[in-house]
């Protein structure tokens, strides 16, 4: 799966990183540093940049594992020059600048609170396991500057928490052409070793998986379904089958009692659904809610007895319902595997729309 990975990566133009060679891949509004340092190396790299940018506010976040380092920009990597950014600005700066850049974030910046709060504790200072997060948590600082806590924790960060020096050695020798630099701009995804730190940080990841992960997050929602179990509604007879499971349908499902495929799949109260059906059948008025819970579920129906089994499965994605349903079915998918990729597209653009329905 390793070489698979790499092979895919290099299909995509880019350099593949190692020690030896940093990537510098540029995606959206994100800048992903391919640098296989460690976590503290990467860390330390990670804040002393971030430091750098912060002068001219071009960075929103940023995060790092033991591979990358990964930025989120305040602008679309496509306006900005990597190239001349980080060679001017990160690679090229005068060492004055880069250790006041250090000297920045190991005391002005001070990402460092939760270590001072183990020291205040040890020192008597605060009450061992006290919850403390927030504002509480950045006041540490101020709480304890010019005392031996302040100093202990910087002790403690200089000496297990952080690589000032191997960071400016990694940037001097990059400056010098020691580790190669490579910079590669992503289009419509980033490339799949980007991916891996993309997917803990993005807001809907699977909308820019690479195409092997992309198959697997395909693969999951197949299994996931075929492994659900519904309720089936049929609307001649008013027969409700409970715990249908969707694995074992066949193609074209049809009701035990009477044999008609015109089925509705309940995913939300079966009772209320089947209830309103028989006070249909039985004549009564239906108030408003009722009359559109009963049209959707018929939708639902007329589906399944045009499309059989996959129109069961469609509609119990999350985000399809009949009409987003009706759309894929018409497609008349030859392969199941198209017929999932299209079903998980619309998924996917059902979550990246749901948050501007109400707007």
């Amino acid at each position: 799966r390793l070489i698979e990975e790499i092979e895919t990566h290099k299909a995509t133009g880019a350099p593949v990183p190692t020690d030896q060679r940093v990537l510098i891949e540029g995606f959206d509004r994100y800048i992903i540093l391919h640098t296989h340092l460690g976590d503290i190396l990467n860390f330390t790299l990670g804040e002393v940049i971030e430091e750098l940018f912060r002068r001219q506010g071009l960075v929103r976040m940023w995060w790092s594992d033991p591979y990358r380092i990964l930025f989120e920009m305040t602008a679309d990597t496509s306006d900005l020059d990597l190239e001349d950014l980080f060679l001017k600005q990160v690679f090229g700066v005068e060492e004055p600048v880069l250790s006041g850049a250090c000297h920045g974030v190991l005391h002005r910046h001070f990402p460092w609170q939760l270590y001072m709060k183990h020291v205040a504790e040890r020192f008597g200072a605060l009450a061992r396991g006290r919850l403390m997060y927030g504002d509480a948590m950045k006041e540490l600082m101020l709480r304890f500057r010019l005392t031996p806590i302040y100093d202990e924790t910087i002790r403690e960060v200089l000496m297990e928490h952080s690589d000032f020096d191997g960071a400016k050695g990694i940037l001097k020798e990059i400056m010098e052409g020691k580790i190669d630099l490579r910079f590669f701009r992503s289009k419509d995804k980033p490339t799949p070793l980007a991916y891996h730190i993309l997917y803990r940080h993005v807001d809907i990841p699977e909308l820019i998986a690479p195409e092997n992960v992309a198959t697997d997050n395909m693969t999951r929602l197949r299994i996931s379904i075929e492994g659900r179990s519904i309720d089936m509604l049929c609307f001649d007879c008013g027969k409700l089958t409970r715990d249908a499971s969707i694995a074992s349908l066949p193609d074209h499902p049809f009701c035990q009692d009477c044999s008609s495929k015109l089925l509705a799949p309940l995913f939300w109260s079966s009772a209320y659904a089947t209830n309103i059906l028989h006070k249909k059948r039985d004549k009564q008025s239906l108030d408003e809610n009722e009359q559109k819970a009963l049209t959707r579920a018929r939708r639902s129906a007329d589906l399944v007895i045009a499309y059989g089994r996959r129109a069961i499965i469609a509609q119990s994605v999350y985000g399809i319902g009949p009409q987003t349903a009706a759309r894929v079915l018409s497609k008349m998918h030859e392969s199941d595997d198209e017929f999932y990729r299209d079903l998980l597209e619309a998924k996917l653009q059902f979550i990246a729309t749901r948050p501007f329905w109400n707007n």
